[in-house]
Parts: C-alpha cells; sequence; structure tokens
C-alpha cells in the first residue's frame, strides 16, 4: 500500500475488532486509496466518506470484497466518481479478522 499505512492498532473490544491508527500519504487521493484497499484480496468490508451526519461511513459508502468492489447504485456510482481526484487528509479504520472498514476524511473543496 502506498497511499496510507496502518501504524498502530487500538485495544481489542469485546467482539474481536480494534481501531486502526492510519498514516495517509499527503498526497493520497480518493482513488489512490480505494485501490489499496479494494486490491487485498483477503479482506472485505466497507468504505465511506465522513461527513456530520452519520457516524462512521457518512451518507455514501460502498462495500468491498476479496479484490472486487460490489455493485452500487447508479446515484453512488456518479458520487464515487465524482470524488476520485480529491485528496485525503486522514482516514480511520475499523474491523477485526478479515472484515476491515474504513472512513476517509477527504480534504474541503474550494
Amino acid at each position: 500500500m502506498n497511499s496510507f499505512k496502518i501504524v498502530k492498532y487500538g485495544e481489542i473490544t469485546g467482539d474481536a475488532t480494534c481501531e486502526y491508527f492510519i498514516e495517509v500519504s499527503p498526497t493520497a487521493t480518493v482513488n489512490e486509496v480505494l485501490v489499496d484497499i479494494v486490491n487485498n484480496k483477503d479482506e472485505w468490508g466497507y468504505i465511506g466518506i465522513k461527513d456530520d451526519k452519520e457516524p462512521f461511513f457518512g451518507s455514501h459508502c460502498f462495500e468491498y470484497r476479496y479484490g472486487k468492489s460490489k455493485s452500487v447504485d447508479t446515484n453512488e456510482e456518479q458520487f464515487w466518481h465524482s470524488i476520485m481526484k480529491r485528496k485525503v487528509i486522514a482516514m480511520k479504520g475499523s474491523g477485526g479478522y478479515s472484515r476491515s472498514d474504513y472512513q476517509l476524511v477527504l480534504e474541503e473543496e474550494v
């Protein structure tokens, strides 16, 4: 993974999951981060964009499974295509075993 790396794992909770502390490359775009996450063929989970309405995944999230992204509806697909070049300034991760969920925090649009 070139766009980010997991630098530390949090404490394991009662459901055998933990939070990931992630360091993001200063030049990472949404596209680069998604490629790095989805290409991990040993993982599955959900990827979302932080917003004020939803606590972790935001209003737009999609599922990925073992090297492939799952189908999303046309509106969601358009949203994700519209943000591919935006910079990711921070990330959160959470999961356990093979499930890994990620939240992306994007640079403000100008």
